[in-house]
């Protein structure tokens, strides 16, 4: 074969199997990467949203068992009655979760008989006679006009029956930088740049590849002139 057709053979193999699938790369890539970028960022957020909200139902499962499981107590019950002291049962109870800034026993009246913090003979700053089982955010005078979150469980005299209401335990919990809450609000974090890049260096990848096999068959016709 001669130089000239041999050139001719080399360069049509350049363009077929180099340039054009590296260029055709480039555009479907280009154009995939768009949709890609978009379905990237809405299965990002997902992950992320069902991460938080996992780790928050774990929360406050732990939250409303606590005051759950205290207001079937017998001491706090015959506490809610006046008839016992339940400042240590509910210290303990608070040392076990450092997001609970007091736990209490508010009476049927809306005035505090009992507190992990020994801060009694007072009124609990939000009360009603139907205390929500879980309250919005709200801001608490009785703890340095912090921004906190109560749950609470009715007592009742036969509390297997719900029957004889005689007060409410009370869950005062913090939302803080350093929070159960506020950590898991800021939990999941996946990087969508890191996302969105992934297929953009295919891309590149794929295009160098075609610069590479492209000098490789210039050499190659080089070699044979």
């Amino acid at each position: 074969m001669s130089n000239a057709k041999l050139k001719v053979v080399l360069t049509g193999i350049l363009l077929v199997f180099a340039i054009l699938p590296s260029l055709i790369a480039g555009i479907v890539g280009t154009v995939s990467v768009l949709g890609y970028e978009k379905e990237a960022k809405t299965n990002t957020l997902q992950v992320v949203s069902r991460s938080k909200s996992v780790a928050l139902d774990h929360l406050f499962t732990n939250y409303t068992g606590t005051v759950n499981s205290l207001a079937k107590t017998e001491i706090i019950i015959d506490a809610a009655m006046g008839n016992a002291d339940a400042d240590s049962v509910l210290s303990a109870y608070a040392a076990t979760n450092s997001d609970f800034i007091d736990l209490m026993i508010v009476g049927i009246n809306g005035n505090i008989t009992a507190s992990s913090t020994g801060n009694i003979d007072r009124t609990f700053d939000h009360y009603s006679e139907t205390l929500s089982p879980v309250s919005g955010i709200l801001k608490w005078s009785s703890y340095g006009n912090i921004d906190a979150f109560y749950v609470s469980k009715d007592i009742y005299e036969d509390a297997d029956n719900s029957v004889g209401k005689v007060g409410h335990v009370v869950a005062v919990i913090s939302v803080a930088s350093d929070s159960g809450v506020a950590k898991a609000l800021g939990q999941g974090t996946v990087s969508i740049l890191s996302v969105v890049l992934e297929p953009i260096i295919e891309v590149v990848l794929s295009l160098l590849l075609g610069l590479v096999m492209g000098l490789l068959f210039t050499a190659l016709e080089k070699y044979f002139k």
